[in-house]
């Protein structure tokens, strides 16, 4: 989701409250020679709240491992949980649920727009089509938009015409609709994801804190634990700037 274009937020400190406009002012024609006046409206706007978040790795490593191996071995474990970070956090950025101390991800967040494909059946070009059209009819998409796909959904989509043997397909040369396309084991199974991801908020309280502890409760076992802590939350700024497709249930 960052290569798409989510918003880093690095740096926060405490709760951090995201300003959202839900309903904008209204403009009103007016004469402006002094005999009327503009109509007063009002705007309306509401907040995204981001909240510490914990992911956290740990493992342990023999004694006689360390001992035996040069010291790259020590460098593979934190290159390795900063790797299970990315990819935890991509995954969370998708489908996080918001419940057992995750963070509420795309696909788990209210008000984004939905079009579903047949049960069973395949998308078709109207499918991808209505896509953008919903995140338009919402005046969303302000920013650059995206696919991402699930790969097995993206593959699908790379062998079915947008027709009937018109030879063309609806995802071709790393495109769909004209829009680049993307694909991430991170996104659900049969799913496929246009958004603007910018306004896909990843806030960051530091940076991600390995560290090792040789005692503790596996000293006489000559065990070694690392462990590492990221602390982030996530947020969907304008929900209408999201759409997913998905497949209709039976």
């Amino acid at each position: 989701v960052l290569e798409l274009g989510a918003t880093m937020l690095p740096g926060l400190q405490g709760d951090v409250a995201v300003p959202v406009k839900t309903t904008g002012g209204t403009g009103y024609w007016f004469a402006a020679d002094g005999s009327d006046s503009i109509t007063e409206s009002t705007q309306v706007y509401a907040q995204r709240t981001l909240t510490p978040k914990f992911l956290g790795y740990l493992t342990d490593v023999s004694y006689k491992a360390l001992l035996q191996s040069t010291p790259a071995l020590e460098s593979l474990t934190r290159q390795d949980f900063i790797d299970g970070t990315a990819v935890t956090l991509d995954w969370a950025a998708v489908q996080g649920t918001g419940a057992s101390n995750q963070p509420t991800g795309v696909t788990s967040t209210s008000n984004i727009n939905t079009v579903e494909y047949a049960n069973a059946g395949s998308p078709t070009w109207a499918n991808v089509v209505g896509m953008q059209t919903a995140i338009e009819a919402d005046n969303a998409d302000q920013g650059v938009l995206r696919y991402l796909s699930h790969p097995t959904l993206a593959g699908t989509m790379r062998s079915t015409d947008r027709g009937s043997d018109t030879g063309a397909y609806l995802w071709e040369g790393g495109m769909m609709n004209g829009l680049d396309a993307h694909t991430s084991a991170n996104v659900p199974t049969g799913t496929c994801i246009l958004a603007d991801w910018s306004q896909l908020l990843i806030g960051m309280w530091g940076g991600i804190e390995i560290a090792t502890d040789p005692g503790g409760s596996n000293f006489a076992t000559g065990l070694v634990s690392f462990r590492s802590i990221a602390t982030i939350d996530l947020a969907v700024r304008h929900p209408e700037a999201f759409c997913t497709l998905t497949e209709a249930a039976p």
